[in-house]
């Protein structure tokens, strides 16, 4: 299903962005990525993505969904990452 995107969004597009977003989300949760502790920053990035694509102007469904999860799994590569780098130069004892 294709839509058309404007700078904002109406109802009927809130509840197919709303609706992309819990694909999206079911995929991850279905995937283990994500651990109780860090869903709701979780599911705001999320989020976050699927909104900026739409804003970009993204109009298929199915295509929003992939990308908002693929950029979601760069975003948070790219945390852990770095998360690990911190841990891995702390010099030991402190």
């Amino acid at each position: 299903m294709s839509v058309f995107w404007g700078t904002s969004f109406g109802p009927v597009e809130i509840r197919l962005l709303c609706a992309v977003f819990e694909q999206a989300w079911n995929a991850i949760e279905k995937s283990g990525e994500v651990d109780a502790d860090a869903s709701e920053h979780c599911r705001s990035s999320l989020a976050v993505h699927v909104i900026a694509l739409a804003r970009a102007g993204e109009r298929d469904l199915m295509r929003l969904a992939a990308a908002a999860l693929r950029r979601y799994r760069q975003q948070r590569a790219r945390e852990l990452a770095a998360a690990f780098r911190k841990i891995v130069q702390e010099p030991a004892g402190e």
